[in-house]
Order: C-alpha cells, then sequence, then structure tokens
C-alpha cells in the first residue's frame, strides 16, 4: 500500500515524574470553586433545616435538626477536602485531586435523613386521620 510509515512507539515515561515547577491559578481557581459549591450546599441544607425547626411540629423539627447535622457535615467534609488540595497543591503533588468516595459518603448521609423524615412526616399525618 505504500503509505508512510506510523511510528507506533510509546514514550518512556518514567514512574516517578517531577512534578511541575509552577502551578496555574486555574488550579486553585478550581479548588476554590468546588469548595464554594460544597458549602453551598451545606449552608442551603442547615438554612433549610432552620426553618423547618422554626416553623414545624415536634415531627418537622426532629427532620430539621437531622438536616441540621448533615449540613454541617457538608460543610466539615468541605473544609477538610479543601484544606487537603491546598496543601498538595502547595507541595506540588501530581495528584489525583479528585475525591472518589466523598459525595458517596455524603449522600449516604443525606438519603437516610430524606427517607427518616418522609417515614415520619406520613406517620403522623396518618394519625392525624385516627381519631
Amino acid at each position: 500500500m505504500g503509505g508512510a510509515s506510523i511510528n507506533r512507539s510509546k514514550s518512556n515515561k518514567s514512574a516517578s515524574q517531577p512534578a511541575p515547577s509552577r502551578v496555574e491559578p486555574k488550579v486553585y481557581f478550581a479548588n476554590e470553586r468546588t469548595f464554594l459549591s460544597w458549602t453551598h450546599t451545606g449552608i442551603l441544607l442547615a438554612g433549610l433545616s432552620l426553618t423547618i425547626l422554626a416553623f414545624g411540629n415536634i415531627v418537622a423539627r426532629v427532620g430539621g435538626a437531622l438536616f441540621s447535622m448533615v449540613g454541617m457535615v457538608f460543610i466539615i467534609y468541605a473544609v477538610i477536602r479543601y484544606r487537603w488540595r491546598v496543601n498538595m497543591i502547595k507541595e506540588k503533588h501530581p495528584g489525583p485531586y479528585d475525591d472518589r468516595y466523598g459525595p458517596y459518603l455524603l449522600t449516604g448521609f443525606l438519603i437516610p435523613v430524606v427517607i427518616l423524615n418522609l417515614f415520619l412526616s406520613f406517620r403522623e399525618l396518618d394519625d392525624s386521620y385516627n381519631f
């Protein structure tokens, strides 16, 4: 076929690559955006829980207190992960910077609280119909 030969040799990268000498500003900003997103979620949960606590009955207050705790867990998690990534960036660590288990863990906190709140609300609604 006479076409040009294609060089398929793999580049020989060593396992211990030197860290880049300069970290781009977008890395810092991406870390900060992620931190603000997680804290926004936590503040939203905590704020909604305060509304539930202020205007709800006893069942709603239990759910509101649980939502407040989950909101605080989100905020604490965000601070810990932010500081961890900042330290990695300062040390020019090559990575990985992603978090594989954190979102699943936080969702694992949130889903049982939502289910418990729904269960208690429906239970109270059912009790109100039984004279």
